[in-house]
């Protein structure tokens, strides 16, 4: 695991990547001393030894595969998200996130769902276009 992510910031179901083949893993389990991954791609599985878990940069591409471009809510400018929310009056929540994890974690705190691949998550304060 790259050093700079915590443990503080991670839940289960954070996308991460192998630096050597690329392979996207799934975090499966957390402790204080350990965290558990598992290959996407069971095809894939084992890794070949030397393998290290690293956070995908947050890209375009995964903000379309998420679903969050295509949605009324969201709004990315390359830097950073904004969520829009508009209950009687209309409020905005902006943040930055440089990777998949972060956004991932960012949008369950505001939306209380698991954000997943493919927008097939449809959160109820989502409208879809």
């Amino acid at each position: 695991m790259d050093k700079t992510t915590t443990t503080k910031e991670l839940r289960l179901g954070n996308l991460f990547k192998d630096q050597l083949t690329g392979e996207i893993l799934i975090i499966i389990g957390i402790t204080h001393k350990d965290k558990t991954f598992r290959v996407l791609n069971r095809d894939k599985y084992p890794l070949p030894n030397g393998w290290k878990a690293i956070p995908i940069p947050l890209t375009e591409q995964w903000l379309i595969d998420f679903g969050i471009l295509n949605s009324k809510n969201w709004s990315w400018n390359g830097y950073t998200i904004e969520y829009w929310v508009e209950d009687g009056d209309t409020a905005c929540f902006v943040a930055s996130a440089d990777y998949v994890h972060q956004l991932q974690n960012l949008y369950f705190a505001l939306t209380g769902e698991e954000l997943l691949k493919g927008g097939s998550n449809k959160p109820s304060q989502d409208n879809q276009d």
